[in-house]
């Protein structure tokens, strides 16, 4: 008899059992949307939906309603507002959040799904009958349970009560043990720093000035020895010490310390503290590393650091100072001491003092980051004098081929160039001008940033030197405060390969075009090389360093600011406007529409024209449909010979015997076009508002005709 092998593992797979149904659950949605025309995915739903209820919304409203992340939610409104059924707007109270509605389409997409989600909902009913009617309710439970108490904290507990081979145990106060509170505290005490006269009273009266006050005091013992301790001192009804932590000498460095650090953060989240809090020195690195390990930082000491670097690298020496002032007097105000909740304290903390800082400046560029293994692997870099993490930076960029997302050539010797970010290598480059060279017979380009945000201006020459003739040109120049320093930037006198400084450009933007990707578009835009379509730029205009605050925290910090040749200024804070404004979705649509009037401008051919003419008209609709009313599509509707008109969910679809489903475009009254057959057009023939043939249009001139069924 066989087993499934996951089966047989039992309960310690759920998480992949779990995750295979969901799998399953998806490919079957998936399909059904397929089989329907449609492209949309399972997991836009919920967004979708919520938006449709509730009105606009903003980001971090609706990944609290969704219990998502604001990362997730922010990339995955980027995909829907890309697909055109959500749009964006900056909010009118905060220019720095993003308020999300449906679109049209998106409207029209979720009445047009109606029928298959009451589909849906029947489905899962009938499962969940033939299974347990309960399912939702205990779904639901499970959900309760792990918010209350997660699945790692769970294990994490377990791991706890398995891993003590030498029988270690871990007991609360007795009096009995008082006396080695008081010696082992006083032995470490005495071997780092002095006894204080605090100390002498808290070791030697534990009862009236720990545990009588809200606190708590655990033992470690091994083979009924007691070799630490560690005492839990309440501060508030939510914020409780961690202090008094001593090992014997003899039981250092064998995992007794990590043992009882973890027993007393689950006493303090049972005692019903939510905030944990320690003091330390710099001297005691082994008790440092220890704390680092489960969460502790120190904020202090990123505070302080944070201060001085803005105060002597910020771009603006004026402003740096007043960001620097404000956030010393946020932590003299105790605003960050709030905030320290050893569960979420990274995310919180840097989320705050972005904000603060941001909210001085208006600079996006600066953030603080949370980032100790990235960190680790620059100070391993360094202290090995080895290229580690330089390698491993441009193997991640490799796996995203240095940005270079899509490289085509659309009908009508149109290129198009989807580039995701400018990146800084020698590969990079070649990469570049491997994509240039591709390029570089189209007779017009478009280059879309609509998700580029940004990277290095050494990139952008190498691009730009293939859209320039050989004479260099000026792009922009970079001011460094650190270096006191202007440096210019101009197109290289040589490139690999061919250039083309005579086709014209259409760059794509939108409000996630950013830093070296406005760069880029600010260049071509003032020096008359480009069109630049879709919507403002998001307004970073300041070349930015990493630095680190500690073990932890990082933070970028802009030390340049930009000084366009031309304009003698930049775009900070004000983002790039484009010459064409429309919906980001049809940016593409739009600019092919632009890039193919001017290459019609340049042929002669009468038969090359009507080619692109043709191209350019299925273009044409895509940048502006036309909707055809119900009525009309009805009287369309029947056969006609071997063809067939089908109307189905409000939208017309046509069918060849023996072949597949096309939906049906209308580009005016009674002709359509095709996404899948680019070569071919249908016609319907009117005559006294009765449809009494089709007409088959060919891309060669070629028609043909089928008269409709009687």
């Amino acid at each position: 008899m066989t087993h499934n092998y996951i089966e047989r593992l039992g309960n310690i797979v759920i998480a992949t059992r779990l995750k295979n149904l969901t799998e399953k659950l998806m490919q079957d949605g998936i399909q059904v949307y397929r089989d329907m025309g449609s492209e949309f995915e399972p997991r836009w739903f919920a967004i979708l939906n919520l938006l449709n209820d509730r009105g606009p919304m903003g980001i971090t409203n609706i990944a609290a309603e969704l219990n998502q992340t604001h990362a997730a939610i922010n990339q995955l409104s980027g995909l829907l507002e890309t697909k055109g059924l959500i749009n964006s707007e900056k909010d009118k109270n905060d220019s720095r959040k993003r308020v999300l509605e449906l679109s049209k389409n998106g409207m029209d997409i979720i009445i047009s799904l109606q029928p298959a989600w009451q589909a849906f909902r029947e489905a899962v009913d009938e499962l969940t009958d033939e299974f347990d009617p309960e399912l939702f309710s205990q779904i639901a439970k499970l959900e309760k349970l792990l918010s209350e108490r997660s699945m790692y904290s769970r294990i994490t507990q377990k791991m706890i009560e398995l891993e003590s081979p030498d029988k270690s145990v871990i007991l609360e106060y007795k009096p009995e043990f008082q006396k080695y509170f008081y010696e082992l505290n006083k032995d470490w005490l005495e071997e780092y720093f002095t006894l204080e006269p605090y100390d002498q009273l808290v070791l030697g009266h534990p009862v009236e000035e720990i545990l009588q006050k809200g606190g708590n005091i655990l033992f470690i013992l091994v083979g009924g020895k007691v070799v630490g301790t560690l005492a839990l001192i309440k501060h508030s009804d939510k914020t409780v010490e961690l202090a008094k932590m001593a090992v014997d000498k003899e039981f250092r460095v064998k995992g007794y310390g990590r043992r009882l650090l973890r027993a007393a953060m689950r006493k303090a989240l049972c005692m019903g503290f939510d905030e944990m809090i320690l003091y330390t020195s710099k001297l005691l690195v082994a008790a440092n590393s220890l704390y680092y390990s489960f969460g502790f930082l120190l904020t202090k000491q990123v505070i302080d650091t944070l201060v001085f670097k803005m105060e002597t690298l910020y771009v603006f020496p004026d402003k740096g100072k007043e960001m620097a002032g404000f956030v010393r007097q946020q932590w003299k105000n105790g605003v960050y001491d709030d905030l320290e909740n050893v569960f979420d304290f990274s995310a919180k903390l840097t989320d705050k003092l972005t904000e603060d800082l941001v909210s001085v400046s208006h600079d996006l560029h600066i953030g603080v980051r949370y980032s100790p293994e990235t960190i680790a692997r620059i100070r391993q870099q360094r202290e090995n004098g080895d290229d580690s993490f330089s390698e491993y930076i441009e193997e991640t960029n490799r796996m995203r081929n240095y940005g270079f997302e899509e490289i085509r050539i659309l009908a009508g010797n149109v290129g198009y160039l989807k580039l995701n970010m400018f990146a800084e290598s020698e590969n990079a480059f070649r990469t570049a001008s491997a994509a240039m060279n591709f390029l570089s017979n189209a007779d017009a380009l478009i280059i879309d940033l609509r998700e580029n945000g940004g990277g290095s201006p050494l990139m952008i020459q190498v691009i730009s030197s293939y859209l320039f003739e050989s004479y260099e040109r000026h792009l922009n120049s970079f001011f460094y405060r650190p270096a006191d320093e202007t440096r210019q930037f101009w197109t290289l006198p040589y490139v690999p390969g061919k250039k083309n400084p005579d086709a014209p450009v259409f760059v794509l933007t939108s409000n996630r075009t950013f830093s070296a990707a406005e760069e880029f578009t600010y260049n071509l835009k003032n020096m008359g090389r480009a069109t630049i379509v879709g919507d403002t730029t998001g307004g970073g205009a300041h070349p930015v360093n990493r630095y680190e605050l500690n073990e932890n925290f990082g933070i970028s910090i802009p030390i340049g600011r930009a000084v366009n040749p031309i304009t003698e200024t930049n775009w900070e804070g004000t983002g790039i406007g484009p010459h064409v404004v429309c919906d980001i979705a049809k940016a593409k649509d739009v600019a092919y529409a632009m890039a193919l009037d001017s290459v019609l401008l340049n042929l002669e051919d009468p038969r090359l024209k009507d080619q692109l003419a043709w191209v350019k008209s299925g273009v044409d609709t895509k940048a502006s449909p036309f909707v055809l009313d119900e009525k009309t599509m009805k009287a369309y509707a029947g056969k006609y010979g071997p063809r067939s008109i089908i109307l189905k969910n409000g939208e017309l679809y046509y069918q060849r015997e023996g072949r597949p489903e096309y939906k049906m475009i209308p580009m005016n009254e009674n002709t359509f076009m095709f996404d899948d057959i680019e070569y071919f057009r249908l016609k319907v023939v009117v005559e006294g508002k009765k449809a009494i043939a089709v007409e088959g249009q060919y891309d060669n001139g070629r028609t043909d005709r089928n008269e409709r069924d009687k």
